[in-house]
């Protein structure tokens, strides 16, 4: 049998739908707050609003921070930072998540495109620079290939004329030097004595060339007999009597009151410091018994086979001893090195660094 509902009942039905109906519209309401929530987060992180958060132990001031919101500054704890997570679902929160990709998709495509586009103007300045400074280098190598061209001539014009100027001296001095004549108190001028020691070697000279302009001993007091004598310059007038001397002595001994004499051409001290530099090749050839002179400009002249070879300071020893049979002394070698040209910039350098850029 039915039985009408209490009123009590109804009432309690009618509120239950009306709840049930309030809560469905704050779901609704929610559902398109946090859409909206979702998009602003996103636009927020497009415009560069985003905070950065720099250390757990740095503060931060916030007006609404703090005890009471009185605005002190309080730790931020970095591990309690989250993201905000759309909560919602079905079709229309699909809808919003794609329609969000869609606009980061855009955004980024256009940040990737304005960053290509700043790093082509780069890429591009880099290339001109580098252009322009391989014009300069060609310039600056062209420059120094001149200058060592220049440098190499002026060298080769310098070396002349040390040759020359050397040569220029030992000519002009016309002197000989005489070594081991005893020195004496009463030995009478100096000139007497060399015209007693050399007339009787040379009697074919007449006697106006027996001229002498000056001779003497060198600087300093009269030394004991256990001591060296010193040596005495003799400068002849004529040029062909000294040859004639120098011709005379070489090779000989000459005594002169029972002693020893040594005759030697006064020359420069650089002439000097070549000939004791070329010892080694003198010694050399006189262990194999073939005649030499020294020559002037600088030069060695060996006599073999009614042949004369001539050994120049540029020049090769190993073919000097080889053309006569001999064996190169040790040590020779060094002495005729020649110098080693300062390099220079060839124009296959550039084009090697051409084909690699």
């Amino acid at each position: 049998m039915f039985q009408p509902a209490k009123s009590a009942d109804v009432n309690e039905d009618a509120a239950k739908s009306t709840k049930r109906a309030a809560s469905g519209a704050a779901n609704s309401t929610d559902m398109v707050n946090n859409c909206q929530d979702t998009t602003n987060s996103l636009e927020g992180r497009k415009n560069g609003d985003s905070h950065e958060i720099q250390s757990d132990h740095l503060d931060q001031t916030h007006p609404d921070l703090g005890e009471g919101g009185s605005g002190k500054m309080l730790p931020i704890d970095t591990a309690n930072i989250s993201i905000p997570i759309m909560r919602t679902s079905g079709l229309d929160g699909i809808q919003c998540i794609l329609a969000q990709m869609k606009e980061d998709r855009i955004f980024l495509a256009g940040e990737i495109e304005r960053n290509a586009k700043e790093i082509r103007l780069e890429i591009q300045a880099i290339g001109n620079r580098t252009a322009t400074l391989e014009v300069r280098v060609e310039a600056v190598a062209k420059a120094h290939n001149d200058l060592l061209i220049q440098s190499s001539e002026w060298g080769t014009r310098l070396d002349a004329l040390e040759v020359a100027f050397e040569d220029l001296i030992n000519r002009s001095r016309r002197n000989i030097k005489i070594r081991g004549i005893p020195e004496t108190r009463d030995e009478g001028p100096v000139q007497n004595l060399v015209l007693e020691i050399f007339r009787p070697l040379l009697p074919d000279i007449p006697e106006p060339r027996w001229e002498i302009d000056r001779a003497h001993r060198l600087s300093g007091g009269l030394r004991r007999n256990d001591e060296r004598p010193r040596d005495i310059i003799v400068r002849f007038h004529y040029h062909s009597t000294k040859d004639a001397v120098v011709r005379k002595c070489r090779g000989m001994e000459v005594i002169y009151r029972e002693k020893v004499l040594q005759i030697f051409q006064d020359l420069s001290p650089s002439t000097l410091l070549k000939r004791r530099q070329w010892k080694p090749i003198a010694d050399h050839l006189r262990l194999n018994h073939i005649p030499f002179a020294w020559g002037h400009p600088f030069k060695l002249l060996a006599f073999h086979n009614e042949q004369t070879r001539a050994l120049l300071p540029m020049g090769d020893p190993s073919r000097f001893f080889q053309t006569m049979g001999l064996d190169t002394p040790e040590g020779v070698i060094p002495l005729f090195q020649q110098k080693t040209p300062l390099p220079t910039l060839p124009r296959e350098w550039f084009d090697a660094r051409e084909n690699q850029t």
